[in-house]
């Protein structure tokens, strides 16, 4: 990156160092952006060097289609709200055979269950992750003072 000094590696004598690094052709130089060093989820002493390449001709694909995180699958709270939720919606559908019309079918309540577990899970996905960066920033912190 010409525009800034990106350290990897910092040893525990005060000393910085640029060991990690990725290289481009010149051609491309225009294709990569936001250059970042970061801390590894894998204890290391050097931090993973990331660049986004984006050619200029490349299409927009968007954000994709959400799936839920694999932390989520250990929620106790996650999964007892949507459990409680399960068996009201089990009892609710009980019912509506009884008085099935377009506004009160099984097929709509299944529905709006699926959207509101989502919703769910989505809220508790962002609280996983505030989290997350809250104590990353942290060990960061912590990691810059020490050194």
């Amino acid at each position: 990156n010409p525009t800034s000094r990106l350290f990897t590696f910092y040893s525990n004598t005060n000393s910085y160092s640029r060991l990690d690094q990725i290289y481009t052709s010149p051609q491309h130089k225009q294709n990569v952006h936001n250059w970042e060093a970061c801390t590894t989820a894998i204890p290391s002493d050097h931090k993973m060097v990331l660049v986004r390449f984006i050619p200029k001709n490349a299409p927009f694909i968007g954000k994709g289609r959400w799936t839920w995180p694999m932390s989520l699958m250990n929620d106790k709270k996650l999964f007892e709200d949507i459990s409680n939720r399960g068996i009201a919606m089990q009892q609710k559908m009980t019912h509506q055979h009884e008085t099935r019309n377009e506004v009160t079918n099984p097929q709509l309540t299944w529905e709006d269950f699926k959207v509101n577990i989502n919703q769910l899970a989505k809220k508790t996905a962002k609280e996983h992750l505030h989290k997350i960066k809250v104590r990353t920033k942290q060990l960061e912190d912590d990691i810059k003072r020490t050194l």
